[in-house]
């Protein structure tokens, strides 16, 4: 419509140039168009974003199963230490039951990126005389620092501080920050990572993750990125 128009302004008006009129006209019809451009390409680019924190989120479910396993191997066991703890007690420190653990957390209650000493004081399963199997690195320690994820909506390391909506302080939500969590469900413990998206209001109660993710219930966390299914034992 707009260029049948201009294209009937310049050929009545070649020699005389445009009129107010016409040029309001012009704008007008611009602005009517820009109108529902704008905010369709907005929520395009929100949208994409969406998509690539799933398609981040995939890919760390991906290297937490690997720690899991790689700790699963190196457990001690000799005489005296006789290991017994299976994936699904290492998955349980990169989760949390009916809650969340922040995957941008490096404090001592989960494996995602805690450091050594922290790692220390997660004591799994061991022989029953205090030699619990404590695992060796973090997630982050098994990725090379090539293959580090970010966040699309800040550009910060998904295990950036600036990811974690639990402070100190300030209790905040941050669209696009990852935790993880699981649900104990016929026998098994469902791990999903869920995210926080641009209608969050915080990192409790509701309207915590984006739609239709939940830490508190199964639907919920099938809403997020399958992590494991497991069984205690």
């Amino acid at each position: 419509m707009l260029t049948r128009i201009l294209t009937q302004i310049l050929k009545n008006d070649e020699q005389k140039g445009f009129t107010l009129v016409e040029l309001m006209m012009v704008f007008v019809i611009i602005g009517v168009i820009l109108t529902f451009l704008i905010p369709r390409a907005y929520r395009a680019s929100i949208e994409s974003k969406y998509q690539l924190v799933r398609q981040t989120s995939t890919e760390l479910a991906s290297w937490a199963n690997e720690w899991a396993e790689k700790e699963l191997e190196v457990q001690p066991f000799t005489v005296t230490i006789k290991a017994t703890s299976n994936l699904n007690d290492y998955t349980v420190t990169l989760g949390n039951d009916e809650s969340v653990d922040w995957v941008a957390d490096d404090g001592p209650t989960s494996n995602w990126q805690g450091l050594d000493t922290d790692l220390e004081v997660v004591n799994l399963r061991g022989d029953g005389a205090g030699n619990e199997d404590k695992p060796n690195t973090s997630v982050k320690d098994i990725m090379p620092q090539a293959k580090i994820l970010t966040n699309p909506f800040n550009g910060l390391s998904v295990f950036s501080s600036g990811n974690y909506p639990v402070n100190s302080t300030v209790n905040h939500a941050v669209t696009g920050a990852i935790g993880c969590a699981y649900i104990a469900d016929d026998g098994y413990n469902y791990f999903a990572l869920l995210f926080q998206g641009t209608e969050s209001e915080g990192f409790t109660g509701t309207n915590v993750f984006y739609a239709g993710q939940a830490d508190d219930t199964l639907p919920g966390l099938r809403n997020g990125i399958f992590v494991a299914r497991l069984m205690p034992q």
